[in-house]
């Protein structure tokens, strides 16, 4: 499909490599597979409302500081292995366990001043927009792993389930941008910049169950947590000081309006729970 000239010009290689690889519109882990009950629901929350607002003022591309974490979860590729050989009771399954780890994850992001801004396998990228939110990131970490680490097993008529977190967190600069658009073709979005790839570096540091920063988070925090060094990185050990209370916050209204640039109309207008098929990717 052709893609129509945008308003403005597309992002450097490297931008775009990581929009491709983080794009706005790339499912979970396990929605590949033909576990569908959620995909309506899913598709809508993809597109963040900080997006949503920035097309609506016509704005398409930018860049902020921000605070990222990368929260990588375990368990979810041995989790949908052993169930899907059980059917639609097994998907059934596999879904309900998605929305009972990511939802409680994603919304201590939002009860922290921050937003999910894009998904990767069986992980998402989450930002905490401006330069003195670090330790809005850290409370929302540690709250991330304490969630974890207290429901680490599912137990299901098939067996019981293990789950695990590593997170990484980074703070830097953010690029952002809209691209698409037209008659024919949707709009996508992109983020990228240090602090994105930054968290993704440190969590490939992480160990199970475990929060790595890059070193402007560790000088940021250093009289407040303590810390030993890994790889050019740094491994949380301890939490010396008493971190906020989450403001709850639910995840944003998305006007449909609004969204109908970024997703199919035919899924927003969607109101059944979706099929059962197994779905061979080439």
């Amino acid at each position: 499909m052709l893609m129509p000239a945008c308003r403005t010009s597309l992002p450097p290689a490297p931008v775009l490599e990581a929009w491709q690889s983080r794009a706005c519109t790339a499912l979970p882990a396990g929605v590949g597979l033909g576990i569908l009950s959620r995909t309506v629901e899913i598709m809508k929350n993809l597109i963040p409302g900080f997006i949503l607002e920035q097309h609506a003022q016509d704005r398409l591309s930018g860049h902020f500081a921000a605070v990222a974490l990368f929260v990588d979860v375990f368990g979810f590729t041995a989790a949908t292995n052993t169930l899907m050989e059980h059917g639609k009771e097994g998907a059934e399954i596999v879904a309900e366990i998605m929305q009972a780890i990511f939802d409680p994850l994603m919304q201590r992001v939002y009860d922290h001043g921050g937003f999910v801004s894009s998904f990767a396998g069986d992980g998402f990228t989450a930002l905490f927009p401006g330069t003195r939110t670090q330790i809005m990131g850290l409370t929302a970490a540690a709250r991330m792993r304490k969630l974890i680490i207290e429901h680490s097993t599912r137990t299901t008529p098939f067996g019981v389930l293990h789950f695990a977190i590593k997170i990484g967190m980074a703070e830097g600069d953010v690029d952002w941008g809209i691209i698409g658009g037209g008659e024919q073709t949707l709009h996508a979005c992109y983020f990228g910049g240090q602090a994105i790839e930054e968290c993704a570096k440190a969590e490939r540091r992480a160990g199970i169950n475990e929060l790595v920063v890059n070193e402007p988070v560790m000088e940021r925090l250093k009289s407040m947590v303590g810390f030993i060094s890994q790889d050019g990185y740094w491994r949380v050990t301890d939490i010396y000081t008493p971190l906020p209370p989450p403001k709850p916050a639910s995840q944003p209204d998305r006007p449909s309006d609004l969204t109908a640039a970024f997703v199919p109309g035919t899924v927003l207008r969607k109101d059944v729970r979706g099929e059962y098929r197994q779905v061979l990717t080439l």
